[in-house]
């Protein structure tokens, strides 16, 4: 199919654009009017004219009015919804807080204070018995005695699993207990160390007496509470948490109290110590904040859990080993272990903190409130640095505030609609004015300018006031695309508010034609509607790759598409872009081949040529009818081209012009030097293969081939260059794209 512009082709509207020039240093005639535009008149106003004119169409704006009007509203809404959230958030936290300081931590404090002072208020039981009575520690009389009067002070203090009285050796102690019973039936009851041996008594409640039990071997010296008090100032402490691996099921936690006894210069020392875990476990799942809240008592020192509200962040892992210690890290809640990450993140060292934190984090896209606080049993007394953290998701406590948030936002949205319906009543009495322009948009929708009105008056708003000279405009664009044939607005034309005329303009672009291999016969085996469906189909997909890469369409011809680059809009880069486009073609045309087969329709495939030279640019036609379009040999040249892929089997041809703007981005292979009709010198021309950073590597090598055949071609060598193609011929699966430049060589040499 030929598509050369000397013989007249078809004009699709789409492609009528005017003739507007961005090229003043390429334009033979730069005037507007050589290139199809009247000269656009405008009124010159002073300034003050202009300011005076600003300021009556802000006030006259109906823009304003609506403006104002919304802001009002809105505002109103605005403040009913910041009162009613505000009130409901403010109500909400300070509800949390004070539950969370005042109440939850307070009363956790207080339990475990329960829990701690009879520790203190019996050393001071025993220190009072030391002094008051003069025991001598080492005789065996009065250690009964001791033990004696030990045991009855504690007894009914269950919080207290051991209590002991010791010397400054650490291998003599009496003390009494309440924990182990050693299976004998009677009351746990007192023990006595003399050196390594434990001897220890359970209580017979009918004899009213002590009864020997069991005796095991014990060092003193190694408790954390013999080491604090073994010092040269010893004061009242707690022991750092340790852990008891005695319990039937999992470890429990031991904590000692010791306390320095002076009695006439002699240094002794009396401790007492608590095993606790499932009894202050049992206490934090009692009383939890909310239903998903989850409370932990952290040693700061080591960082471990030594109590917890839930089995989902439990004090202990089992594992092959055995039980574990773990922190909130281990946790298999996975909010407790965010939030607690979130705090190492803020506060990396937790036990140098001694004020209450507070942050807010996100776990699974919800809002976890995670707070702190510090527990010591007295600033008088040494130890216990505990954390108490709390885990709660923001959703157990903004319950209410929600609830009063939608109350809020369903308020604000019927206040909303009143406004909107006061709006439009509104809007209803600013439309009236319009109603005269309704006529004339409709007569220029149906191009029926005769019965427009020439002159008319022009409204005090300044909305309506703009979209009459909105229509102006409109009429000048519609009026001058009228003179070409039916199509769309153009931006540019309907910018300069004047009429084309007829004018070109010479500059450089990269012109681009199409055609469909085999088209004609595949029209003779299908339905004219399924063959036109398919074409439509065809044609959007290849259209879409040049607008998307800036190219203009200039015509569809039949199954052939014309497009150029660089006009009416500059383009950079607009070889590289057309080539671009061409190859996008071929992909998006792949895409479609397999839905083809699907529905058994024939397999579409384009041949491109492209070309890029100057060109003539600008409105061709009659005074009544103008086509936007590019004249000259280069757009013969790429015309040429695009017939020229039938003869080496190829797809998208290129001139030498295109190719020695592109090869930095694109890797070609050259393919012959050919005489276009209508031009004395031969055009070399190549074949786009890929990007450069994507080229097949057996291409790059028949590629160097093709150019030295061809370069030996150009040399006249026709001997050399059938050497060559007779190495293409071996290595090229697609040989087939030398059979021209074979022939011709053949053919030179048989003539000589």
């Amino acid at each position: 199919m030929k598509k050369s512009l000397s013989k007249g082709t078809k004009v699709s509207p789409e492609s009528s654009l005017p003739a507007i020039s961005y090229y003043s240093n390429d334009v033979k005639n730069s005037s507007s009017s050589a290139l199809g535009f009247g000269e656009h008149k405008g009124e010159k106003k002073s300034v003050f004219r202009r300011v005076v004119e600003w300021i009556k169409n802000f006030l006259l704006s109906i823009r304003l009015l609506l403006v104002v009007f919304l802001v009002v509203i809105v505002l109103v809404v605005l403040m009913l919804t910041w009162f009613i959230g505000n009130d409901s958030g403010t109500s909400a936290v300070s509800s949390l807080n004070r539950k969370l300081k005042n109440e939850f931590l307070g009363d956790l404090k207080l339990y475990l204070y329960s829990q701690f002072s009879p520790h203190v208020k019996l050393l001071e039981i025993y220190k009072n018995l030391m002094i008051s009575n003069n025991y001598n520690f080492y005789s065996p009389i009065d250690r009964a005695h001791m033990y004696k009067d030990m045991y009855s002070s504690l007894k009914g203090i269950d919080c207290i699993s051991f209590s002991g009285l010791g010397d400054n050796t650490g291998y003599n102690a009496v003390g009494a207990q309440n924990v182990y019973d050693f299976g004998n039936g009677q009351d746990p009851g007192v023990y006595e160390l003399v050196g390594h041996d434990a001897k220890f008594y359970t209580y017979n409640v009918s004899g009213q007496n002590f009864i020997p039990s069991l005796t095991l071997y014990a060092d003193n010296t190694n408790t954390d509470y013999w080491r604090q008090m073994n010092v040269s100032n010893p004061k009242p402490t707690w022991s750092a948490i340790s852990v008891n691996t005695l319990s039937e099921t999992e470890p429990l936690f031991f904590i000692a109290y010791a306390t320095p006894i002076w009695r006439k210069k002699e240094f002794y020392y009396a401790w007492s110590s608590i095993l606790f875990g499932s009894m202050l476990n049992q206490y934090l799942i009692t009383k939890p904040f909310t239903k998903n809240s989850i409370t932990l008592l952290l040693d700061a020192d080591t960082g471990y859990i030594i109590g917890t509200s839930s089995n989902l962040a439990p004090s202990f892992m089992k594992t092959s080993a055995g039980f574990v210690r773990t922190t909130p890290l281990n946790a298999n809640a996975t909010f407790v272990a965010d939030g607690y990450r979130a705090l190492l993140k803020n506060y990396p060292v937790l036990k140098n903190i001694n004020e209450s934190i507070s942050i807010t984090t996100t776990s699974g896209g919800s809002l976890i409130d995670v707070d702190m606080d510090s527990y010591t049993y007295s600033k008088d007394v040494g130890g216990m640095n505990w954390k108490i953290l709390l885990f709660t998701p923001q959703d157990d406590v903004l319950g209410d505030i929600n609830i009063r948030f939608r109350n809020g936002l369903i308020i604000s949205l019927s206040i909303m609609v009143f406004g909107a319906v006061l709006v439009f009543s509104f809007g209803l009495l600013i439309t009236f004015p319009l109603k005269s322009l309704e006529k004339e948009i409709d007569n220029i929708a149906r191009l029926e300018f005769s019965k427009i009105k020439t002159k008319k008056s022009r409204s005090i708003l300044t909305e309506v006031s703009a979209i009459q000279k909105s229509v102006d405009r409109m009429k000048f664009g519609l009026r001058s695309f009228n003179k070409y044939v039916p199509s769309t607005l153009v931006k540019a034309l309907l910018e300069s508010s004047t009429e084309a005329t007829l004018g070109v303009g010479e500059i450089e672009v990269t012109i681009m034609f199409t055609d469909i291999e085999n088209f004609t016969t595949i029209c003779e085996a299908l339905d004219p509607q399924a063959m036109v469906n398919q074409l439509c189909e065809y044609l959007e997909r290849t259209t879409s790759c040049i607008v998307r890469n800036e190219g203009t369409v200039d015509k569809f011809i039949g199954d052939a598409i014309m497009a150029f680059w660089n006009a009416p809009f500059p383009v950079e880069n607009h070889a590289y872009k057309a080539c671009k486009a061409g190859m996008e073609m071929i992909a998006a045309l792949d895409s479609l081949f397999e839905m083809w087969s699907k529905r058994n329709s024939p397999l579409l495939k384009t041949r491109i040529g492209i070309h890029t030279g100057r060109a003539l640019i600008g409105n061709v036609g009659t005074y009544d009818r103008m086509n936007y379009t590019a004249l000259g040999d280069s757009v013969n040249i790429a015309s040429r081209l695009e017939g020229i892929n039938k003869n080496y089997g190829t797809y998208i041809c290129v001139s030498s012009a295109t190719y020695a703007c592109v090869k930095d981005k694109l890797f070609c292979t050259p393919m012959d030097s050919v005489n276009v009709k209508g031009k004395t010198v031969a055009v070399n021309i190549y074949e786009v293969i890929s990007f450069n950073e994507i080229v097949p590597e057996q291409e790059k090598l028949v590629s160097s081939l093709y150019q030295e055949a061809l370069d030996h071609y150009e040399r006249k060598s026709y001997d050399e260059c059938l050497g060559f193609i007779r190495k293409i011929e071996s290595q090229d699966e697609r040989a087939y794209r030398i059979k021209p430049l074979k022939e011709k060589c053949l053919e030179i040499l048989r003539n000589n």
